[in-house]
This record gives structure tokens, sequence and C-alpha cells, in this order.
């Protein structure tokens, strides 16, 4: 059914682009001025060339005709450009001439009659809605009506057709990947934008109630899918929130920002080290941990960050997003700037800049009293030395409370990452294009650090199961400080995961006692019905070809990247009480950094990216323990540091100043942990 638009509407957009304000920003702050002139510098580039996606380029126009058309429509408004003005008006009406087949998407989606939104529907949608709302001079009445109609038939209507199917989804418990995600709020902003563009009243009426439901799918303290989506479902979600408040929408308040600001400290923790150079240039670009699918390198949305940093009223979280924006878009530009909000290396536009001026001034980590070792809803415990000059950073996949969906997450539970002297270690595989069998095999236990279980009586290996789904998983041991071990503070933390594997593995827990920046001991304790060999995997980061591996001795091994240095050992290896350990075996991966929707893309990692360092038992068995430590420091002192296993269960460590730190395991590890609840 199509709607007829009245062409008086109720709500329109106004107000979002304030030139004078910006101009006026300009002239106090050097850094709304370099903002601008890096806006005005993309927008000459894009509009050189001769469509919004130049052939040779690998990025195809669905996936930056948002970012580059948004880019153009700022430039003109902000400083009138009869050449900008051309090919604007030249680029909206030739894709506003295409197909509704080409507005779905690429060959890979569905093209159905009537058509369905997809992704790409939303932002071929947001980029037209953009021009008709920075520039709408520029286009004859008759202009107007072919682009109206075009949004109408091709966006809007194939818009609300996936909503309304969407919207008869339970919220909650429904069959695992059938639950609302990231995708709900993605097209729900283009929707709006739309809607809002050519007038419709009666599906702008739909979208308060629409908003609401975006609030449950965070958690209370983080988002489930994986931080790159938070990215990408919050920068469409504080966009519509604008548009809503813009066009005068009922109801439109900053506290509808809240649920996505709850996660804020999440994503404060969730950055890992800034470096200068990697594999994308030069640069201060932040390395971040990129559990699920998510990217290795790349930067929260910044027009979400400023927006938040703008309207929140608690002063805190406002500053912290401000914090977030300031570490991340030190330098403006960073390669590539093809990989933006589809590719989730995000870029700055003039949301951000028309947020400056009135943005909260930043509130750091330590002021907000974030402490070193937090645990998150979504299943992620994340410890640091310190906030303020952080050498080391452990984070482990640790159970989960109830997910209010479950996309975009991996099989890896137990898994974790480490990172010292801002170099990654143990590292997430990443994720890469969802067509690549490669894809495939980054998500399974077996590229990740955990376990797989080989049943000598049938030959088969066992792995992670292949849908964990949304409840909540794991027997879990809340981080907790332990004073009197270590010349300062340790802290204590694990889970039982077995409900990850399923029959015949009763206990699967990894326990971690964390004394930051130099040591991390690992504690593996397996249970099975019947017997079964213990494989314990280990990923390193090879993305570079930096990472140098030293093999001691079987069980016994050191790595380098730069100028830090690690020492892993499995100290200790049993099944029914008897010593079993086989020597370690290495294998080599594929492991992957920022995202691209396409195959062959820079960011797809090559095999021997990973290095897989397994040590199994050498024995079946019905019950494992296992002790594994990991020392951290830099290339020089390394060597000083030692490790050995005591008679008794604990484990004498000598320091680089000769002296030694006993350590007592066993008083460490008689808590059993609570189930969570939530």
């Amino acid at each position: 059914m199509s709607f007829v638009i009245d062409p008086a509407p109720t709500f329109r957009l106004t107000g979002r682009l304030d030139v004078e304000k910006i101009a006026a920003s300009c002239a106090s702050s050097p850094r709304a001025a370099r903002m601008v002139d890096v806006l005005l510098a993309r927008a000459t580039k894009w509009s050189s060339q001769e469509t919004v996606s130049d052939p040779g380029e690998l990025a195809e126009w669905w996936h930056v005709c948002w970012e580059r058309i948004s880019d153009v429509a700022f430039a003109h408004a902000y400083r009138p450009d009869p050449v900008l003005e051309g090919w604007l008006r030249g680029e909206v009406l030739r894709i506003c001439a295409l197909s509704p087949d080409e507005w779905v998407g690429p060959s890979f989606r569905a093209k159905t009659r009537p058509t369905i939104a997809y992704l790409e529907t939303a932002h071929v949608g947001l980029a037209v809605a953009i021009a008709l709302e920075l520039c709408p001079e520029i286009f004859s009445p008759a202009e107007r009506q072919t682009i109206e109609e075009a949004v109408i038939t091709k966006g809007l209507e194939p818009s609300r057709r996936w909503l309304e199917a969407q919207d008869r989804l339970p919220v909650l418990g429904a069959e695992p990947g059938r639950e609302l995600n990231n995708w709900y709020m993605v097209l729900l902003d283009g929707y709006a934008a739309m809607a809002l563009a050519v007038g419709s009243d009666q599906d702008i009426a739909t979208l308060p109630d629409r908003f609401k439901k975006t609030a449950t799918l965070y958690q209370r303290d983080s988002y489930p899918e994986s931080l790159q989506y938070w990215g990408y479902a919050t920068l469409h979600l504080t966009h519509l929130y604008e548009l809503m408040s813009a066009a005068g929408l009922p109801g439109t308040d900053p506290g509808l920002l809240v649920p996505a600001a709850r996660s804020l400290p999440w994503v404060a923790h969730s950055v890992m080290f800034s470096t200068q150079e990697g594999l994308w240039g030069e640069g201060k670009h932040l390395t971040l941990l990129n559990f699920g699918d998510s990217a290795m390198t790349g930067r929260p949305p910044a027009d979400s960050l400023l927006c938040m940093a703008h309207h929140l009223e608690d002063p805190q979280a406002a500053g912290l997003a401000r914090w977030l924006f300031e570490q991340g878009y030190a330098d403006l530009e960073l390669a590539p700037t093809d990989l933006a909000s589809f590719g989730f290396f995000n870029q700055i536009s003039w949301i951000s800049l028309s947020h400056l001026a009135d943005a909260a001034d930043a509130v750091s980590p330590v002021a907000a009293g974030l402490p070193e070792v937090q645990s998150f809803a979504e299943g992620t415990v994340i410890a640091r030395d310190n906030w303020t000059d952080t050498r080391t950073v452990v984070a482990v996949r640790n159970g989960h409370d109830k997910l209010p969906t479950a996309s975009h997450r991996q099989r890896d539970q137990g898994s974790f990452i480490a990172g010292h002297g801002g170099e990654v270690f143990f590292t997430d595989p990443g994720h890469c294009c969802y067509r690549l069998r490669a894809y495939q095999d980054a998500k399974d236990s077996s590229a990740h650090s955990t376990w797989s279980f080989s049943d000598p009586a049938s030959g088969q290996t066992m792995h992670q199961k292949q849908s964990l789904g949304i409840d909540a998983l794991g027997l879990r041991r809340a981080p907790e400080t332990v004073e009197n071990v270590f010349p300062g503070p340790a802290s204590v933390f694990g889970a039982d995961i077995a409900d990850a594997y399923g029959k015949p593995v009763t206990r699967a827990q990894r326990t971690w006692v964390t004394w930051l920046p130099h040591v991390a001991v690992i504690v593996d304790d397996i249970e099975t019905a019947r017997p079964m060999v213990v494989n314990s995997q280990f990923v390193l980061n090879n993305r570079d070809n930096k990472l140098r591996t030293n093999r001691a001795t079987d069980t016994r091994l050191v790595f380098r990247r730069g100028d830090a240095a690690v020492k892993f050992f499995q100290l200790s290896g049993e099944t029914d009480g008897l010593a079993s350990a086989a020597p370690v075996e290495t294998e080599l991966s594929a492991l992957h950094d920022v995202y691209d929707p396409h195959p062959n893309a820079p960011g797809q990692g090559k095999e021997g990216s990973g290095h897989v360092h397994t040590f199994s038992t050498a024995t079946a068995g019905t019950r494992h323990r296992a002790v594994y430590i990991i020392i951290m420091d830099h290339d020089s002192q390394i060597q000083n540091w030692h490790a050995y296993a005591q008679a008794d269960g604990s484990i004498e460590l000598g320091l680089p100043d000769h002296t030694k730190v006993l350590l007592p395991l066993t008083r460490l590890l008689k808590e059993t942990p609570a189930k969570s609840g939530k």
C-alpha cells in the first residue's frame, strides 16, 4: 500500500545545520576549524569523482553514499559552490532514477516482489534525505517531486514492510537469530529520515514507540553483539534521536540516549592502547578489544560520542563520551576513508562538528571512578594495570548475562585477549566479509584461545556449540581484589562454561589470577562424563609479521613483539591426578582486522597471521587440571622473570629484582563461582 504524502506535513526537519554557529565556533576553536577543513577537503575529493564511488574503488556506492553525499551537502550549505551543487544534484537524481532492486542492495541481497529493505536501503535513504535537508534549494519543484516519489516507492515503503515484520517478533525470547539486533536501529533511522524528508505523517507517528523498543537491545552496562556493532547501532540511534528532536516529535528528550550511554564505561575499557602507526599507516590509531564480530583497529563513532557529550544530563557520562572522542580523534584523518559507518572505521561528519561547541569537557576514566578491573553483562571481564599510562590489558570471555540478542557473537567462551607495552600478544581472530569461509572459520572455537575435546572412542573432536543462544551462560566468579599475595593488589575471577559445550563436558572452569602489569595465571579445571583428551588453544598475534617466538622447552614459550615480551609457560598438567602434558603443537590461522563488506579486502587476514599453540593432555581422562602463567615485561627484562610449580600446588615466582613471591593457588581457588542470575 502506498501512502499519500500530505503537502503540509505536521513535522519537518529544521535547524540541524547552523552555519553561523559553526563559523563562530571555527573563529574561536582551532579544533572546529580543522574539522571544517577536513570536511571541505573530503567534499572536494568526492565531487571530483564522476559518481559517488569510482569504478576502480573496492567500495561500492551503497556503502559510501551516505557519508560522501553528506560531506558534499554540508560543504555546499556551508560555502556554496557551483561544482559541489552540480555534483550533488546530479548524484541524487541519478540515484533516484535507479531501479527498486538497486535500492535494495548488492547481488547478495534478496530481490523480492514487493521489495524489502536491507541495510543498504537505509543508507541510500539517509543519503538522499540529507541532501534534501541541507540543500533543498538546488532542486526544482519537478525534481523534488521525482526525488520524493523515488524515496517513497524505493526506500520508505520497503523499509516500512521490513519494520512491520520485525515488530511482530518478540523483543526477548525469540528463536536465536530471529531476535531484534542492530539492523532494527539502522533501518529505523533510514525510515525516519525518509519519512521526514517527504513529510509522511503516518510513518512519522510510529517513530516514538519504535525508538523506545531500541532501548531493549542494550544491557545494563554494555551491548550484547560486539563493540563494533555497539558503534553501528548507536550511530543510528543517536542520529535517529537528532532527527526526531529536530522535527519536534513529542517525547524526544535526552533520556532516550541513556540506554546506549550506559555502555560508555565498557567502551572505554575496550580501548587497549593507542599507537602512532600500524597496518593502516601513520596517525594515532586505537587498538580495541575485538571479541565477536569486531575490528581490532578503529574508533567509536564521533557523531554519537559528541551527541552524548552534548545532550546527556549526567555530567560524568557526557564527559566520558567527550574523553572517548578526544582519544579516538586526536588525528581527524585516518585511513581508510571508505570504511566509515558500513565498514566501522568511523570518521567525523558535519554532525560531529555541530555538537562540538556544546559538548561537555572530557572526564577521564579515573575522574569518572572507573575501576581497573570490571565485569560486564555482555560477558567480558576487563583488567588493566592503570588508566593513566596503561601497560597491560587482559580481557576474558567469562560467561554472560541473559542477552537481548545473540547476533555477531562468536564461539569464544573462555577465550581472552592480552597485550602489554602497546603490543597485542594473545588475540581474537576478528572478522571479515560474512560470505567467506574464512569468516566461518574465525567464528569457531578452534580459532580462539579456549578448549576443544577429543573423544578417543569415536575419534571425533568436540567444539563449542554452533549457537549458544541468549540465555545466561556460566557459573561466574566476579572479580575480587586479593591483598598480601603479590607486592600489590591482585584480582581473581573466572567462570565455569560447561554449558557452552554440553555433554559429556560437565565442568569447564577457567580461573584467572592477575597481578598487572606483569603476571596473569590461568587455572583450567575440566571434568567430563567419559574419558576425553583436552586441547587448550592459545592464539598469538602475527598480523604484521612481527611476532618472534622462542620455544624454550615443550611447555615453555617466549614471544616478542616490538620492545615487549611475554613468557608463556604451562606449569603443570594433570589427568585423573597424574601428570599428563603432551608437547605443545603449533598451527597457523588467519586473523582479521577491519571488517569490509567485500571479500579480498585489506582488512582480511592471511593464513599465517595467527599462530595457534595447542597444549593437549597426554592421555584421556575425566578430570583434568592445567596451570599456565603469562609473564609480561619489556624485552630487556623478560629474561629476569622465572616461574616454577611447587609440590603443594603453589607457584614460586622470581622477580627481576631477585625477590621471590609464593602464589598460594589452593587458597585463591577455594571459592566456588556463583551462577549469574541476570
